[in-house]
């Protein structure tokens, strides 16, 4: 009994991480298109021309459906694309903000991605035994 309301914990917390992690990206793939729309005339039209701003995010999005495919494979790309984007945007030199908003979060979504995926093995193991 007690097991299976460890694994109904594990699930729900697995999920909302992976639920999360979509619309933080969704939120990232937004502000990058809108952000620079005014420089392109601002409205409609400047979203559109903006668009191109927002590709690189798109591999953020292509990681969560990775994640949701492999939790630990999709965790260690994450991982990667986190300290990757980091360096980019110059995160562990000066940019506190980059270091805050992107490159640690995502960092600890993949860390408790990692733990999950840990945690679901082990209750196989325990339910195999």
């Amino acid at each position: 009994m007690e097991n299976l309301r460890c694994q109904r914990i594990t699930l729900f917390c697995r999920n909302f991480t992976r639920w999360f992690l979509l619309v933080f990206t969704l939120l990232i793939i937004a502000f990058a298109m809108l952000s620079g729309a005014e420089g392109y005339g601002g409205g409609f039209k400047g979203v559109i021309q903006n668009a191109p701003n927002a590709l690189p995010w798109l591999l953020l999005l292509i990681i969560n459906l990775i994640v949701w495919k492999s939790e630990l494979a999709g965790s260690i790309i994450l991982i990667v694309f986190a300290i990757a984007a980091g360096f980019f945007f110059g995160a562990f030199t000066d940019n506190l903000f980059a270091l805050f908003v992107i490159t640690i979060p995502l960092i600890i979504l993949a860390i408790m991605l990692m733990m999950y995926h840990t945690c679901q093995m082990r209750q196989k193991k325990v339910i195999e035994n």
